[in-house]
């Protein structure tokens, strides 16, 4: 038996005439995908038991996610599959997610020793967004009580006080240091 313990990241192709999943059973799925609002290219995350949440794939069809540019659809797309995938193998699904997870999250990406790729400030900055992207419009749809990525005020070259996430890198240019 195959254990699957991170999340799948597939594409939506209507119309394209390949299937992304099996077409056994599937045969009005196009019309399905189309009463839904289902975009061409529309990211789907199955978690390891299988389960599409109808949150996310609702969050994939609506502003802020479909106003980004493509390549900025699909980076955020496999920032979510991998958070999720750590949130998974600490037993938490994406919407029990705390502060102190996405915490652990950071120092994972960036420090650990056991991570054979550690990534840098601009990459931490993009997955960041994406992660603050989501949980605002979870938060404000109420599909979470408590959005995980805190923020803090910051006052601008100009004056303004603008909020960026506490854990905003050091390193990277436009972005008040900590």
């Amino acid at each position: 038996m195959l254990v699957v313990d991170e999340w799948q990241l597939f594409w939506t192709d209507r119309g394209s005439g390949s299937a992304v999943l099996p077409p056994i059973g599937w045969g009005d799925l196009e019309e399905r995908e189309r009463r839904l609002g289902v975009r061409l290219r529309q990211p789907i995350l199955v978690s390891p038991d299988g389960r599409v949440d109808a949150r996310l794939s609702e969050f994939f069809r609506r502003p802020p996610f479909v106003g980004k540019a493509p390549g900025t659809q699909e980076s955020y797309a496999l920032d979510y599959r991998l958070f999720f995938t750590f949130l998974w193998r600490s037993g938490l699904t994406w919407d029990r997610a705390a502060a102190e997870d996405l915490e652990d999250w950071e120092d994972w990406r960036l420090r650990a020793e056991a991570n054979d790729a550690p990534i840098g400030g601009a990459k931490w900055g993009r997955e960041l967004a994406a992660l603050r992207m989501l949980y605002d419009w979870a938060t404000a749809r109420g599909h979470i009580a408590v959005n995980p990525v805190r923020l803090r005020a910051v006052r601008t070259r100009d004056g303004s006080m603008v909020e960026v996430p506490e854990l905003s890198p050091a390193d990277v240019q436009g972005i008040p240091a900590r």
